[in-house]
């Protein structure tokens, strides 16, 4: 047992305590190394980082647990003696229109639904909401957020697993109007709620309600600097922002951590603290960011993270695998690439200076580096005839378009007219596995999980499109989309 999943019960005893008291596809490739000169920009030390991020949140006054952010009352909640469950249910329900009569009946299917003021607050976001995102929002919930017992041969929950962490949401937190973070936290973790047993329920509960006030935090730190902030994207990015699970649905079947290989057998903690960064992680990543690489140009930070790690610095800051070996992580010993556990990476950043893994890794890295300052990405992964590449894309605000590092597809040694398929890693918020073969490179099959969104491309375009930028109207139909 790792010594993160040992911390992490004696937090959620403390956690259950506290409320007494209130579809993966093996189509992952690595990438040839990198070759050229290294430059490299030494990084500052521990105490400069943590010095100057302390400086900054003083000027914020930022806390561990809360922001001194003025949110909008909800006053006929927060006021007064709530009135019942039912009172609120009904209220929903006597809208009549989709998607809230689903919500509510929805919302009578949830173990333990007792908390009045939670469910008003649940009622007040839908029911008052002006922004067109909440009420899509609840849509796509209502559609994807019940678990299809047909993919698991265990018992699953016969309800709405997004809501109930929404609920759970509510029960802990004040949401704002039109408050879309809440509902993509909800929804980015509604499958480990599926797929885990007792003790990753109460660490979701834990996790959902912490991530919350880490990214109000974050956004309040943006504002302060003048940067864009998170709680101002679209949907679809802060539905990604919101997924620390990198791609955990995915990666090679001999990757024993992937969810595919738990289809049979529910996720524990140690398979849901591999998986997920922590806001622990995220804390210490933000420090580093802050220290060595923030800017309010969004592609400038990302190219010269990119740089440190996987191009310039690619020899003094990777341990990059050539073989398929072995390595022991928490006492687990694992094949040596496709980790996907950021944690232990960053703690072997924190102890070497350096990542270890293939192209794969190096992106879930990156990605939740810039997760933890509030930028928004995901990973996409391209391949062609013998080969294939990971790298991560990412929000910018600036353009409202989803870009990625030139070099992660320009340096790619393949002729500008071979084709490229193209997988767009798509948080799942449409709980379930499905699975759909394509007929690839002189009949090759490429077997596409629904975690992914497909496209194909010869090489130049495909490069082209994503140095450009996607708009996220185009994003935002790959990622809520179901085929």
């Amino acid at each position: 047992m790792s010594s993160t999943s040992h911390v992490r019960k004696i937090l959620v005893a403390v956690f259950i305590l506290a409320l007494v008291g209130v579809g993966g596809v093996a189509v992952y490739f690595t990438y040839p190394k990198t070759t050229g000169s290294y430059i490299v920009t030494p990084i500052s030390s521990a105490t400069t980082i943590s010095s100057t991020l302390t400086s900054i949140t003083a000027q914020t006054t930022i806390t561990s647990s809360k922001t001194n952010t003025t949110t909008i009352p909800i006053q006929w909640v927060t006021v007064g003696q709530p009135k019942s469950v039912d009172y609120y249910l009904n209220l929903v329900e006597a809208n009549g229109t989709a998607p809230y009569v689903q919500l509510a009946s929805e919302l009578r299917k949830l173990p333990d639904l007792q908390n009045a003021t939670a469910v008003a607050t649940i009622t007040y976001l839908a029911l008052n909401a002006t922004n067109p995102e909440v009420k899509e929002a609840f849509e796509l919930m209502m559609k994807g957020g019940t678990p299809d017992p047909g993919d698991f041969t265990y018992s699953v929950p016969s309800y709405n697993t997004e809501l109930e962490v929404l609920y759970w949401l509510a029960c802990q937190n004040e949401f704002k109007k039109d408050d879309t973070l809440v509902l993509a936290i909800a929804m980015a973790n509604g499958l480990w709620v599926t797929m885990g047993d007792d003790q990753v329920r109460e660490a979701v509960k834990a996790d959902a309600s912490g991530m919350l006030a880490f990214l109000r935090e974050t956004n309040e730190l943006q504002r302060q600097q003048g940067y864009y902030q998170l709680e101002d994207y679209p949907f679809e990015a802060k539905l990604l922002l919101a997924w620390t699970g990198a791609a955990a649905v995915a990666g090679p079947a001999d990757q024993p951590f992937r969810l595919e290989n738990f289809r049979s057998t529910k996720i524990n903690l140690d398979v849901y603290d591999w998986n997920v960064v922590s806001i622990a992680t995220l804390k210490k990543m933000q420090v580093l960011v802050y220290a060595n690489w923030i800017d309010q140009n969004v592609t400038s930070m990302f190219s010269r993270i990119e740089e440190y790690f996987y191009f310039s610095g690619f020899n003094q800051h990777m341990d990059y695998q050539t073989t398929n070996g072995t390595i022991v992580v928490d006492t687990e010993t694992v094949p040596n690439h496709h980790l996907n556990n950021v944690n232990w990476e960053f703690q072997h950043f924190e102890e070497t200076g350096r990542i270890l893994g293939v192209c794969n890794d190096e992106a879930s890295f990156v990605s939740a580096l810039a997760k933890s300052v509030g930028i928004s990405t995901t990973e996409v992964n391209v391949n062609w005839k013998g080969d294939g590449h990971t790298f991560t894309v990412y929000f910018d605000q600036t353009g409202r378009t989803w870009r990625m590092y030139g070099k992660q597809m320009l340096n790619i040694n393949i002729p500008d007219d071979e084709a490229i398929y193209a997988l767009v890693f798509r948080p799942p918020v449409h709980e379930g596995f499905s699975y759909k073969s394509f007929t690839r490179f002189e009949g090759e099959n490429l077997v596409v999980g629904y975690p992914f969104y497909l496209f194909v491309g010869k090489r130049v375009d495909v490069a082209s499109y994503f140095v450009q930028g996607f708009s996220t109207q185009t994003f935002k139909s790959w990622l809520l989309s179901t085929q």
